[in-house]
């Protein structure tokens, strides 16, 4: 057992630098169409796939995406460390598989039912058209499409054999909203109405359209705002306590408006989701401005009526359990601003909770921004799930 467990490790670190060798594989594309109960979809097979010891698929799950009309549902065309999601995974000899979702906008739970029916669907999908069907199952994504493979995981764990999630909001997500609405009340009360809306009374259509369609005139306004009273933009940056490199203005000012966009563009779709409003700061106590007793006295508060629903629904759709029965590998930028590096460590604790620590590794990448992974990163998350899927396989007796 230890030779062939040692042959194993020997196998899979060999293994690695083959994998980084060319990113242009041919592949054997399927038609696109819609597929009821998931969206569009889409598969890739590599050259000689049916020939291949071990066929691996990895199922794609995107992140998010402006909700219709501002965005039009549609496949994937994401990038992972400057490289098409699609061309690295064909790089590795696996196969290729996504979905578009059947909506946009904040709908992981949703996703996750999608993916399931992607999934079932491709098993009979392949046989008919006489193609091989894969030895394992991989599921991975980043951001939204990181909580949606962790969901996946621990909702349907016979349908995949591993999974990666990268910078995914899988720690708590309940926190993850309190993070942005106290952003949206921090910018409201430094900037004053710049015509975004608040958590409560949500995002006017205007807004929205403004800050999706050109000539972004909302985003332009909002820009020139920051850039006018940039002490007011470093307070901004202290009472949130987002993580933004203060080092590079101009990057500053970028991460700044991706975390605004989320206000704008998703609020509204939270708090239908949820039929309330989750965001609840009452009785928050802000630091890190000029004048903290005035920022306290006079910054908006929330604590809406339909809270306790709120968070009933969002414990149903979106919490994370920790519950994994599958090799689960998360990556995490420590300096990513939308979705906090204490989600890596929030779900870590989640699992040694479940006596779940087998299966669960996390790779925080020393790194400014959202999801600024490296091939690198990926090629070592690949590794780690595969070694992971294959030692438990070996343990087990299979």
């Amino acid at each position: 057992m230890f030779k062939k467990f040692l042959a194993l490790i020997i196998a899979l670190i060999l293994s690695t630098g083959v994998f980084m060798a060319v990113y242009a594989v041919p592949a054997i594309s399927e038609p696109t169409q819609w597929l009821e109960g998931s969206g569009y979809w889409d598969l890739q097979l590599p050259e000689g796939w049916d020939e291949q010891d071990e066929k691996i698929i990895l199922v794609y799950c995107h992140g998010i995406v402006d909700p219709v009309p501002y965005a039009q549902v549609s496949l994937p065309n994401d990038e992972l460390a400057g490289i098409p999601v699609s061309s690295f995974v064909l790089s590795q000899g696996w196969a290729y598989a996504s979905t578009s979702y059947e909506d946009n906008g904040m709908i992981a739970a949703t996703a996750v039912e999608n993916v399931k029916v992607l999934v079932e669907h491709i098993k009979t999908y392949l046989p008919q058209k006489g193609r091989a069907l894969p030895d394992y199952w991989i599921i991975a994504g980043p951001s939204e499409g990181g909580l949606v493979t962790v969901l996946s995981l621990e909702r349907h764990p016979e349908l995949f054999d591993g999974g990666i999630a990268v910078c995914g909001p899988i720690g708590s997500f309940y926190q993850q909203l309190q993070y942005n609405g106290d952003f949206h009340v921090l910018f409201n009360y430094f900037f004053g109405d710049q015509g975004i809306g608040d958590p409560l009374n949500g995002v006017s259509e205007e807004a929205m359209y403004g800050w999706s369609q050109y000539p972004y005139s909302l985003q332009y306004s909002i820009g020139a705002a920051l850039a006018a009273q940039p002490s007011k933009a470093a307070e901004l940056i202290k009472t949130s306590k987002a993580t933004i490199d203060i080092s590079d203005p101009a990057a500053a000012g970028r991460s700044l408006m991706e975390l605004l966009r989320f206000n704008v563009m998703f609020t509204n779709d939270i708090n239908q989701l949820l039929d309330g409003v989750i965001f609840y700061n009452k009785y928050r106590f802000y630091y890190g401005s000029s004048n903290d007793f005035l920022l306290n006295r006079r910054i908006q508060r929330i604590a809406s009526s339909d809270y306790f629903k709120a968070r009933r629904n969002l414990d149903r759709l979106l919490e994370t359990t920790g519950n994994i029965n599958d090799p689960l590998v998360t990556i995490h930028t420590t300096g990513d601003h939308i979705v906090p590096a204490w989600h890596q460590t929030l779900y870590r604790a989640k699992v040694w909770s479940k006596g779940k620590a087998l299966y669960y590794t996390g790779i925080p990448v020393a790194e400014y921004g959202h999801c600024t992974i490296s091939a690198e990163d990926l090629q070592k998350a690949i590794s780690i799930v595969m070694f992971k899927i294959k030692a438990i396989e070996l343990l087990s007796g299979y």
